[in-house]
């Protein structure tokens, strides 16, 4: 989860490392150094900022000795683009708020198809979905900008967490479908259970 937080990576671009690393929780209480951005950030946001990244990793480095080195290789991922549908992206309502990209789920693992964004960029939707279908989402929709969508539920009986991406990728307009291509790996090449305080 550290590794993910602070390289902006998923589960499956990671790979190496001994088995405690996915299974050993930790406590770590950390603040920022007063002249830091991050010191004053009064909101929870939905992904750390760049700075609290670079934290990340400096913690990672200094207390767990961790090593890696990135790789690219080819394998499956979805590709999103536009459709031949008008596109249902408004311009945002406040272009200073943290982007959001959120497909709901209801109690019992329904997807009904409910969506929200928030000055989100459609690169930061494709994060998102490769969240949800546990795959690299490519963008290639050539779409700038942030946005802001909604789209109210369609189907309270769905289960079916890619059909609902389904529904909502081509409700607002754009499509997404299985293919090749490159994935940015991540490979532990050295680490270290934590060092004492």
């Amino acid at each position: 989860m550290l590794i993910d937080y602070a390289f902006n990576f998923r589960d499956y671009q990671v790979t190496g490392g001994p088995g405690w690393i996915g299974s050993q929780w930790l406590e770590i209480n950390a603040v920022p150094p007063e002249k830091s951005p991050s010191h004053n950030i009064e909101v929870r946001r939905a992904e750390p900022t760049a700075e609290q990244r670079l934290m990340f990793q400096s913690l990672l480095r200094d207390r767990f000795s961790f090593k890696f080195h990135l790789e690219s290789k080819d394998g499956e991922v979805y590709i999103l683009t536009r459709s031949r549908k008008p596109l249902q992206l408004q311009p945002p309502k406040d272009p200073r708020a943290d982007p959001r990209a959120i497909i709901l789920m209801r109690p019992g693992e329904v997807f009904d198809g409910e969506a929200m964004g928030t000055n989100t960029t459609t690169a930061y939707m494709a994060q998102m979905l490769s969240r949800y279908l546990q795959l690299p989402v490519l963008d290639q929709t050539g779409i700038t900008g942030s946005y802001d969508y909604y789209l109210p539920a369609t189907d309270p009986e769905n289960h079916d967490m890619l059909s609902a991406v389904d529904s909502v990728v081509d409700r607002l307009g754009l499509t997404i479908k299985r293919g090749r291509g490159p994935i940015e790996t991540l490979v532990i090449d050295h680490v270290e259970q934590p060092s004492a305080n």
